[in-house]
């Protein structure tokens, strides 16, 4: 990882700009390119039921209780969640192309605020792009763009993003001004969705690394002491006192209002969400491609010890992504999903960017790194074609796609779903055409209608029946 290489920091406010403009543009044509074929996608799962316009009442109340008025989601306390997908729902109303491009945007926006902060501490442009285009095809990502219930883990991290800018631009001290922004960021953060303590590490590793001359004398002193220690130190506690107040803030309030939230501590768990992180392109595929991607990963990064002028940072800085990373995975203790991966999922990605920057910046290894942004680029591909597969989930045609709409309009969440009336009417519409119109016909006819879409294969027949996706909502 380049933490000793030329800062790139724009000139000026307005160059920053135009620098985050051109991130952002691009990482959203790219999501399109990627995922345009699904804006016309139905209403999935959780949507039914989340997505909507909330009464007074309701908002009201995940105030001081559970954040899910029905009872159908886990106990949790996330009183600005139910207030995001309001104003969503009351900008696109029922219109989801509308809904999903603002997902897509809302991720591109995400991935590009980060890619910005790392731009201001030594990574290049294309790199930085790289990165966020990576992170943004990686097979545990699908749900963040295929299912507009999941766009929250995007939406809710943008302001610790922000926090991620901030605390990676060196033009401005940290003063108490800045303490306190810092502190609201990640407070609305938390109070929108708690998973994003996952950034918080992120947000003080930036700090540190900007601050290079700081970084470098604590790595490259022999003999440590009290007094080279301090500095480093003193910026590490700084950035983690507003993260840490948000936190303790957000946890009291939980533990007052829903003392029963889900909570749990499931090793197994982590393990699985580091698997998914570190395998972008899934377990779907080949074991020997999972193999060579192993190798890959080894290589290159003993490839840049042995490149590096400066061994002992290179590794500290190697150490301390793996530990953002490991930390981003630690949800997975208490709950394991793919769609939970968004944040460590894109601390890995811009990890290998700033890799392969780093081996790029090696002239001698210049032809390696032409070889390893080859390899990457046949990775890439594997990944986006298993990806694209993952979002056949959601396709109208999904056996998924079907039996999502019927638990919620006919099935076990039927009697508790608030659904819009428009919306109800469509999913009704929508399951008439499998013979669907009741409790009935769903337990008469579910066995027979999955029987028709296994026969089918895993891609839509064009005779209009279901099919069975190559990969179901939580498996890689």
């Amino acid at each position: 990882m380049n933490t000793t290489s030329q800062m790139t920091f724009p000139a000026s406010v307005c160059s920053g700009t135009r620098y985050f403009a051109v991130i952002l543009l691009t990482t959203f044509l790219f999501s399109l390119l990627f995922a345009g074929h699904t804006l016309d996608y139905p209403w999935f799962f959780d949507d039914y039921n989340q997505v909507r316009l909330f009464s007074s009442a309701e908002l009201l109340q995940s105030m001081h209780d559970r954040w899910d008025p029905t009872g159908i989601e886990h106990p949790s306390y996330r009183p600005l969640l139910n207030v995001v997908n309001h104003v969503r729902c009351l900008l696109f109303g029922e219109n989801m192309v509308l809904h999903r491009l603002f997902q897509l945007f809302a991720l591109a926006l995400f991935m590009s605020l980060i890619g910005y902060a790392l731009l201001l501490t030594g990574l290049r442009m294309p790199f930085a792009i790289g990165g966020a285009c990576f992170a943004i095809i990686a097979k545990s990502n699908h749900l963040n763009i295929v299912w507009p219930t999941v766009a929250m883990h995007a939406i809710s991290g943008i302001p610790l993003a922000f926090a991620c800018v901030l605390a990676a631009n060196t033009h401005q001290q940290l003063n108490t001004k800045r303490k306190a922004i810092i502190f609201v960021l990640a407070s609305i953060s938390l109070f929108t969705r708690e998973d994003n303590i996952a950034l918080f590490p992120l947000v003080v590793w930036l700090g540190i690394i900007s601050r290079k001359n700081e970084f470098i004398s604590l790595i490259e002193e022999k003999k440590l002491s009290f007094k080279i220690l301090k500095k480093p130190l003193m910026t590490a506690i700084d950035f983690s006192i507003p993260l840490i107040v948000s936190l303790m803030i957000y946890f009291y309030a939980r533990k007052t209002f829903v003392p029963d939230a889900l909570f749990g501590i499931d090793p197994k768990g982590m393990l699985t969400h580091i698997k998914m992180t570190i395998y972008p392109m899934g377990f779907m595929v080949s074991h020997s491609l999972i193999f060579l991607w192993s190798v890959f990963i080894f290589y290159i990064l003993v490839i840049s010890i042995i490149s590096s002028e400066k061994k002992r940072i290179f590794f500290f800085a190697v150490l301390a992504w793996t530990l953002c990373i490991i930390s981003g995975c630690t949800i997975g203790l208490v709950l394991e999903r793919s769609d939970l991966l968004l944040i460590p999922g894109a601390i890995f990605s811009f990890s290998l960017a700033l890799i392969l920057q780093h081996i790029f910046d090696v002239k001698q290894k210049r032809y390696v790194g032409i070889i390893i942004l080859s390899c990457i680029l046949f990775f890439s591909s594997i990944t986006w074609t298993e990806s694209r597969k993952s979002l056949l989930g959601a396709h109208p045609q999904s056996y998924q796609t079907m039996i999502s709409a019927a638990m919620f309009i006919y099935g076990n969440y039927a009697s508790r779903a608030i659904i819009p009336m428009e919306r109800k009417a469509k999913a009704k519409a929508y399951l008439h055409t499998y013979g669907i119109d009741s409790e009935d016909d769903l337990n008469n006819k579910q066995r027979n209608l999955m029987q028709e879409a296994e026969k089918n294969g895993h891609t839509p027949p064009a005779n209009g029946g279901l099919f069975i996706p190559p990969s179901w909502l939580f498996m890689m």
